[in-house]
């Protein structure tokens, strides 16, 4: 079946159908906590489904956040050993949740790990707000130290290949500028560690799809200055068939 949908300027937009294998999906993920898109399909009223991976890391450092999104997230585990929510449960998140790698006997056990699908339906028109906040870590005090609020459809927006900015906006660029803080708890004088964004897939997604993104144009731009037509790779641009 094919979807119609709305592009910004009114016309409709024939989208193909499009399927992945989400275990395999994994052999090209990095880091932890791991969440990426399955889909090209990231535009006003997509459903946007995502696939989480987390595997536990001994010794990894501490993190701790908050996410806020306006959208209901719909979470489906889909094989898990030793986290919090069991193989098979499907459930809809709070708006606002707590996310770290503290909490649970999954912080302390190296087999604990969960593949999962987070699926969320975006708003057919902005704003569409989510937020990313860290609260002061002392336990008599757990104020506001730092926050970031960003809207999904605002920005610069990839030309070729869209970015799930609940990674790249509320993941790396968040992240950076919490670290290029003080990092002091303005209430209590508690200072908060670094955050371990080096340990994190959002950097290396951010990275990769920016860059898939830039080389996609160099090489438009490569095929416009040799005045040719695009070699024949395959169905499109970067695309290679291997039967």
């Amino acid at each position: 079946m094919t979807e119609m949908s709305s592009s910004s300027n009114g016309s409709q937009v024939k989208r193909q159908p499009v399927k992945t294998n989400v275990f395999q999906h994994l052999i090209n993920h990095t880091g932890v906590p791991g969440i990426t898109s399955l889909f090209p399909y990231l535009h006003p009223g997509a459903i946007v489904i995502g696939g989480v991976y987390s595997l536990n890391y001994p010794g990894s450092p501490e993190f701790d956040f908050h996410h806020t999104n306006d959208c209901e997230e719909i979470f489906i585990s889909l094989v898990s050993n030793d986290f919090q929510r069991p193989s098979g449960i499907i459930g809809v998140g709070a708006k606002t949740h707590e996310v770290n790698n503290h909490t649970g006997t999954q912080a302390s056990n190296p087999e604990a790990y969960t593949v999962a699908l987070l699926i969320q339906r975006n708003k057919e028109k902005p704003p569409q707000r989510e937020v990313f906040s860290i609260y002061c870590p002392n336990e008599e005090c757990k104020k506001l130290v730092f926050r970031r609020v960003m809207d999904n459809f605002e920005g610069e927006q990839q030309p070729y290949y869209p970015e799930l900015k609940t990674i790249t906006v509320l993941g790396p660029d968040a992240v950076n500028e919490f670290n290029q803080t003080d990092r002091t708890c303005h209430s209590c004088g508690t200072v908060l560690p670094h955050f371990p964004i080096e340990n994190m897939s959002w950097s290396l997604y951010t990275r990769q799809v920016r860059l898939a993104n830039r080389a996609r144009a160099d090489y438009e731009r490569f095929l416009a200055n040799q005045n040719a037509p695009s070699p024949a790779i395959g169905a499109g641009a970067g695309e290679a068939i291997n039967k």
